[in-house]
């Protein structure tokens, strides 16, 4: 069906990309169509001319004398014989022809033929046109925008592929400053994008800008096209670290911007018209049992060299599958009389002979797929293979692309256990580990011990002392939970812990058990734009590898072993039970603002977080009793801890210590008799802890050692294992889950899953672990169970617009929005259902799943009614009652004021002050709405109309209130609030619009008010100039870090933006107050 490859297919197109003109023609003088800013209207007769149709040379035949069929990708226009292969002579319309799509050869002819086709236009844009989840109709285009992603230019275009789409073509765009006047959700941010040409205005301002000749800038923007070669993207320019985007923040235009930097995408839906296809593929013959062609393993067999010269992709837009030999092509809607375990979707075709009709046995299949036209992944192109060297690894090129692989390490005899290193944009920090184990025993990263006992939440470690984050090394908290394991321990263990980061808190428990923000969800392949989960079956539990972009990777056993590894730029800027991290093992039993050593028991009870500590936790336990001498030299032998202790010759121990020599020696030394001494420790105090823990306890111990000073041998797992008895464990026979098998060296990172079927393929992951793996032909599904891979597609896996990859099993529902909207799985189908939106008087609760009153109001959570009856004038809002006086004064005379009138300044301290936003608006909106008008204008479905001159719309109802229902949710204002949309269902004619003028109006979109505090007469933790004036203190709900410099008068100022709490430094200002009581 042509290849591209022949001379044939590569008749030059015109230069669109190049200068704009050869200087020979006539034509070339005529100005191009500005694309950049209408798009594509679908009204011009411009828009509407067919491409010239494409010749291709094909080579057909006939089979045993029976027809045969190739379909090509357009409505073949032509056909005639280029070269007459068969002795049979081929006679158009006796032994070859066309029909719609396809050319066929019958009665033994074969040759090579010219066949001219008329491409598929790509469809014009329709409001109606229906778009695969998760993208949406928008302006007629299939698009998803990451409104509050950050991302890289390379990172937003691979993020777009998962969905099944590509970054927005600059060709396409509809979204310009003016077609995007009413999509609310675009503004304010900036957005990657991409283009194989840009408008010549915006070409000539960057050729200007970067003093280069306009033609080498059009070369240099070419590479942003799907049809940009090796050459194009190496060619050298002062463009080639920067990448486009649109900014509806600042300029309201297209930008070039670092390709490093980090914004949101607008990803459109790859068409299928604009992909190419792969040639058929053959990865197997059919055998008794059947034939199961499939994307993930012919991945596999390009990657062990069994097929060769075939480059496939990850995301597939479609796929046919067809017989060899008989060509005949199956697909859902016609599976020719077979029962297909799998009918050429989910990129394969499975079929069972055992589950065909008697006689019937099936074919060996064939099967080709679409893959979209995307910006060239190959090691080949300089800025991809910088991607992988700025984070120290190599590019290699897998079935699927190029792949950044981390490189082997290679002990030095410098490594200490409890450091490592890491890289973020090519320079390298080296990390340390924050530990808790055991029960718990605490290691911090400056190399100290600490036993402490409590059954509470306490801050394990978090960033203090007044840190400022940065992008590459935010703020983070990471709480630890400890409870008794069994009621007869003497001792805690961790059992869950909280990791905070970037607004974001995320909750590990035991069994899997994982949310965010109270919102559950499945650890398996999660990841967001802060974190990714590897998990690990180990025995009967599991081993989580939380990792982020920030050198932050925190490991978690699902039982008792949690460990933190940051990197040194957080030194002297932490605090916590893990200590101070300032490189001094001495000094970690302080408290922030102290130099004085405390006990374990203070340092621990200062760290307690408070709200989420259970009910009846205990902050302190006392340590219990020493082991006894007998128990000590037990638990000392090898069948215990003995492979941990530094001071006898064992395989495993005096492999530690040989090959590290001076300070390193000595570290590994003492680190290694720490972990010794606390495996002892255990035995002692946790009850059943030989029984059920003992191996487990010593494979973390060992693999962790292992992994940190690059001890890279696979013998090393069976000797200690065999010498402890620890060779028939739990951890061996895997926990008796099924479908499953012990491997004691394989890569960890990288086991396929439901999610990633492909993921061995393209992972190159080099750190090695002992552990349990699925077998061949099986997949690790989303409860963590390894399922045959047929069954993988009754799950689904969801991409949110937040960032989230979140894998769901069949008939499994998640909360994507609280109480907004949720996603059900059915059999391999996502579904979304919006949820009925919550009264602006409760809040979300039940991880996102229902409503509740908020206090000060009763009702379903749907409809809340306020329990307050105000007196006149004042309005109620929470559990207070509030007034907005729209009478100016000055602070010192609006406190006072209110105060005469029974009442004070507002307050803003806690949740239950947080409805003053909602008042301010709701205040400003019925002030502004007192001064409008009511009027009737006429509309009708499908149209817009507009208000009248100088006049804002404040609100809209239908006149007729038969239509209410019909109407709801259907009825649109514009952004500038000059004209309203009816939409499609909405059946009424007329509507009372209330409108306002229009200075009025935007005078009032923002507005000020006095509240209660003032730091000029209390500033933050200290009084001034003895004055204590009634209701001064700083609003409690303020950031005292962000005001600690700023003297002044709180006012509440309500914007398009929100609610802005902040002092104003002149107290004098004459503004409008809000009063409460």
């Amino acid at each position: 069906s042509g290849t591209g490859n022949k001379e044939s297919d590569k008749k030059p197109k015109e230069d669109r990309t190049g200068s704009s003109g050869t200087g020979n023609k006539e034509s070339d003088k005529k100005p191009k169509e500005d694309r950049t800013r209408s798009g594509r209207t679908g009204n011009k007769e411009s828009d509407k001319k067919p491409k010239e149709p494409k010749c291709k040379e094909v080579t057909i035949e006939s089979i045993n004398l029976q027809p045969k069929e190739i379909q090509l990708d357009g409505k073949v226009v032509s056909i005639k014989v280029s070269k007459q292969i068969s002795i049979i002579p081929c006679t158009s319309g006796l032994t070859f022809g066309s029909n719609d799509n396809k050319v066929f050869a019958l009665l033994g002819c074969r040759g090579v033929f010219s066949v001219c086709i008329q491409e598929k236009e790509a469809p014009e844009p329709s409001s109606n046109a229906k778009c695969n989840p998760p993208f949406s109709n928008v302006y007629g285009y299939c698009v998803i925008v990451e409104r509050d992603a950050e991302r890289t230019y390379s990172d937003s275009e691979a993020r777009c592929s998962e969905y099944g789409g590509q970054l927005l073509d600059l060709e396409n765009v509809v979204f310009s400053a003016a077609g995007i006047k009413d999509f609310e959700k675009l503004k304010g941010r900036k957005y990657f994008i991409k283009g194989g040409s840009f408008d010549n205005s915006f070409v000539s301002e960057i050729a200007e800008r970067f003093k280069i000749p306009v033609a080498d800038c059009h070369s240099a923007l070419k590479r942003f096209s799907n049809k940009a070669t090796v050459s194009d993207l190496n060619r050298p320019s002062a463009l080639a670290s920067l990448c486009p985007i649109l900014d509806f923040k600042e300029t309201n235009s297209v930008q070039l911007v670092n390709c490093q930097e980090k914004y949101g995408a607008i990803c459109v839906e790859s068409p299928k018209e604009d992909g190419d296809w792969t040639p058929f593929i053959n990865s197997n013959k059919a055998d008794k049992d059947g034939d199961d062609e499939n994307l993930s393993n012919i991945a596999k067999s390009v990657a062990k060299g069994i097929l060769t010269g075939i480059k496939l992709c990850k995301n597939p837009l479609a796929v046919k599958c067809r017989a060899v030999g008989t060509q005949t092509y199956y697909d859902k809607s016609n599976t020719n009389g077979l029962k297909l375990d799998r009918a050429c979707d989910k990129n394969g075709i499975k079929c069972s002979n055992k589950k065909q009709d008697k006689g019937v046995t099936c074919p060996d299949f064939e099967i080709q797929f679409l893959c979209p036209k995307q910006t060239l992944k190959d090691c080949a192109v300089d800025s991809v293979r910088r991607e992988c060297e700025q984070q120290r690894k190599e590019c290699v090129m897998s079935p699927l692309g190029a792949v950044c692989v981390k490189k082997q390490k290679e002990r030095t005899g410098k490594e200490v256990i409890g450091t490592d290193e890491c890289t973020i944009n090519s320079q390298t920090y080296q990390v340390f580990e924050c530990e808790s184990k055991g029960d718990p025993h605490y290691t911090t990263p400056d190399g100290s011990r600490i036993d402490f006992q409590g059954t509470c939440t306490y801050n394990l470690i978090s960033t203090c002392n007044g840190y400022e984050g940065t992008a590459d090394f935010p703020e983070f908290s990471v709480w630890s939970s400890n409870q008794k394991n069994d009621p007869s321990d003497k001792v805690s263990i961790t059992k869950a812990f909280f990791f905070i980061l970037a607004g974001f808190k995320y909750f590990f428990g035991e069994n899997g058990n994982f949310s965010i923000d109270g919102l559950g969800r499945n650890p398996i392949e999660f990841a967001d734009d802060q974190i990714e989960i590897d998990a690990q079956p180990k025995g009967n539990t599991f081993l989580f590898t939380i990792r982020t972009k920030h050198c932050i990777t925190i490991r978690w056993d699902n039982r008792q072993g949690l460990s933190v590894l940051i990197p040194e730029s957080y030194k002297n800027s932490v605090c916590g039970i893990c200590g101070n991290f300032d490189g001094d093992p001495t000094n970690d039993l302080t408290i922030p603002g102290s130099n004085k050593i405390v006990t374990e028991d203070v340092l621990g009870r200062y760290h307690m977080v408070a709200g989420e500590s259970g009910n009846g936790c205990v902050d302190v336990t006392n340590i219990p009793k020493a082991c006894s001498p007998e128990d000590q030299k037990k638990f000392s032998a090898l069948d215990a801890c003995g492979h941990l202790n530094p001071d006898i010759n064992d395989n495993f121990a005096s492999k530690v210590l040989t090959g590290c020599g001076g300070e390193s020696k000595k570290k590994n030394k003492n680190r290694l008799a720490n972990i010794f001494n606390n495996c002892v420790r255990d035995h002692c105090w946790l009850a059943n802890f030989t029984a059920i823990g003992r191996c487990h306890a010593l494979e973390s111990a060992i693999e962790e050692v292992s992994r940190t000073l690059a001890l890279n041998d696979p013998k090393l797992d069976d000797l200690w294992r065999k010498s402890s008895g620890c060779d028939k464990d739990a951890e061996v026979l895997c926990g008796g889950r099924e479908n499953t098998v012990y491997s004691s060296s394989y890569l960890q990172h990288c086991q396929d899953s439901c999610a990633e079927r492909t993921k061995s393929v393209t992972c190159r992951d080099l750190e090695r672990r002992s552990g349990c793996v699925c077998k061949e032909g099986y997949l690790l599904d989303a409860k963590l169970n390894c399922v045959p891979e047929i069954e993988c597609d009754k799950s689904c896996v969801a991409l949110s617009e937040k960032g989230e990859r979140i894998q769901l099993q069949d008939g499994e529902t998640v909360v994507k929005e609280p109480c907004r909207k949720t996603l059900t799985c059915k059999k391999g189908v996502l579904e979304e259902t919006k949820l009925t939106q919550c009264s602006a008087n409760a809040e979300c609760v039940n991880n996102g799943k229902t409503c509740a009153c908020k206090a000060g109001f009763q009702g379903n959570g749907y409809e809340c009614n306020s329990l307050i009856n105000c007196r006149k004038g004042y309005k109620a809002s929470g559990t207070k009652c509030l007034k907005l006086s729209l009478e100016k004064a000055t602070w010192q005379t609006a406190a006072v004021s209110c105060g005469a009138d029974g009442a004070q300044l507002a307050r803003y301290d806690s949740d239950l002050d947080l409805p003053i936003g909602e008042f301010l608006e709701s205040a400003v909106q019925e002030y502004i709405q007192s001064t409008g008008t009511s009027r009737s204008i006429p509309c009708r479905e499908k149209s817009s109309c507009n208000a009248p001159k100088n006049q804002n719309i404040a609100s809209i109802r239908c006149k007729d209130t038969k239509f209410v229902k019909d109407c709801e949710g259907k009825l649109q204002i514009s952004s500038d609030r000059t004209k309203f949309t009816v939409g499609v269902g909405c059946k009424a004619t007329d509507f009372i619009v209330e409108t306002v003028d229009s200075k009025n109006f935007i005078s009032r979109q923002s507005i000020s008010a006095w509240i209660g505090g003032n730091t000029n007469v209390l500033a933050p933790n200290k009084r001034s100039r003895n004055k204590a004036a009634c209701n001064v203190d700083a609003p409690r709900l303020v950031d005292i870090k962000n005001i600690q410099n700023s003297f002044g008068c709180f006012q509440a100022t309500k914007n398009l933006d929100g609610l802005v709490i902040n002092p104003n430094p002149n107290c004098d200002e004459l503004l409008p107050y809000i009063c409460e009581y």
